[in-house]
């Protein structure tokens, strides 16, 4: 509550005032009681600077013709009488009364907006505080995640709430281009120079580090796969022509990968083709002596360098040698088949050089059997020539049936 006092000029009359004023900012509620006059009454109408005016309004009710010219305080008038009654200014207490009530609603409005600064400042402060939190979580922990489900829990405010998830996001937004920009350079540092050994950055967070390992990691393995698939390309093609090793590098290589990867790629191409052609040398050389032929070396039927030239004229030199001795000893094994054949009895059959049917070979070897059976039939007929003979010179020494009975026995155990 507000008690004013205080002088009111109306009317060239001085008014004692008493006011009683309540005003709640909060409540937005006043009240104004009505001023107490005292000392004088005044009529309405303003005094000129003798504190004289021309009446104008309720001239009767103070005794005043309209229009009559008077003066209070001991003023004169125009019609020569003189007011006794001071006038009251109902219009100036309007207004008065007018402003107090603008004075009071702009206190109510200064105090509105002072709270709302208030509480502007304290929800920013608490927006604030869950943004950095939020972000200062994130990033010292990168793998885990803290719910708004359980900030709710802690009875956060919203505004603590809102800036957390905002410093949150911003947190993992920022590691997300660090991490891509890391392994963008890791990769890089890895591409660039394949032969550099990994170095890790200096004065950086776990999370660079991490990304830069990771692109570089990735590089190198793209490299390691480029390294060996060119390696055996190179290696598939020298192990056919060269003699020796290539030791010089291909651009974009991992050099000890390309040589490991070269060496064992070289050996396998080298010996997988020297047996592809002696192969091919023993197949011709197998040819050329089972049909008898007089070449002394017929060429490959295969295109072939020459460091594969000579390894078919050495493997095929050495297979006519050991394909020659080794039908040498099948045509002699024919031959005794062919006398065991004949000294039985036996059909002739050429079951043990058939195999032989389509090569001029075949003719020699079915000779020799041939010839094997004759000495086998040969030496079976003599052979029972032999017991005949025996056979005559028992019976004729024989005298009686007994003589002829041991003669029988005799040829049933010799049968």
């Amino acid at each position: 509550m507000i008690a004013k006092k205080g002088l009111i000029m109306i009317g060239g009359c001085t008014l004692a005032v008493s006011a009683i004023t309540a005003i709640s900012f909060e409540q937005e509620e006043q009240k104004v009681n009505a001023p107490m006059i005292t000392a004088c009454q005044a009529h309405p109408g303003r005094t000129d600077g003798s504190g004289c005016h021309t009446c104008r309004t309720n001239c009767e009710k103070w005794g005043l013709s309209y229009g009559e010219y008077h003066c209070h305080n001991g003023g004169g008038s125009s019609s020569g009488s003189q007011a006794t009654t001071p006038a009251y200014d109902a219009q100036a207490e309007q207004a008065r009364i007018a402003e107090q009530k603008r004075q009071e609603e702009e206190a109510k409005r200064q105090e509105e907006l002072r709270l709302a600064e208030e509480k502007r400042i304290q929800e920013q402060k608490e927006y604030d505080q869950g943004y950095q939190e939020g972000f200062d979580y994130k990033w010292k922990n990168i793998h885990d995640d803290l719910s708004i489900e359980q900030l709710k829990e802690d009875q956060k405010s919203a505004k603590y709430q809102e800036g957390y998830e905002k410093g949150f996001a911003e947190a993992q937004k920022q590691l997300n281009e660090e991490k891509e920009k890391a392994y963008q350079l890791g990769y890089d540092q890895k591409k660039n120079d394949p032969n550099q050994s990994f170095q890790e950055p200096a004065d950086q967070s776990e999370n660079y580090k991490k990304a830069f390992r990771s692109g570089y990691d990735t590089a190198e393995k793209e490299l390691t796969a480029f390294t060996q698939k060119v390696a055996k390309e190179h290696a598939s093609h020298d192990g056919i022509h060269l003699d020796h090793l290539d030791e010089n590098f291909p651009d974009g290589v991992i050099h000890a990968t390309y040589t490991q990867a070269y060496q064992t790629a070289y050996q396998e191409a080298e010996a997988d083709y020297f047996e592809k052609i002696a192969n091919e040398a023993r197949q011709n050389a197998q040819e050329k002596v089972w049909n008898q032929d007089q070449q002394s070396n017929p060429q490959s039927k295969q295109a072939i360098s020459e460091k594969g030239k000579a390894k078919y004229q050495t493997q095929f030199a050495a297979s006519v040698q050991e394909i020659e001795k080794n039908l040498k000893a099948e045509k002699a094994s024919i031959q005794k088949q062919g006398y065991q054949d004949g000294l039985e009895g036996k059909e002739k059959e050429d079951t043990v050089f058939s195999k032989y049917k389509k090569y001029k070979i075949y003719n020699d070897l079915q000779s020799a059997y041939l010839q094997g059976y004759k000495k086998g039939e040969e030496k079976k007929q003599e052979e029972d020539n032999m017991f005949f003979a025996g056979a005559l010179s028992v019976l004729l020494t024989t005298i009686g049936g007994g003589g002829l009975i041991a003669y029988k026995k005799h040829k049933q155990k010799t049968m």
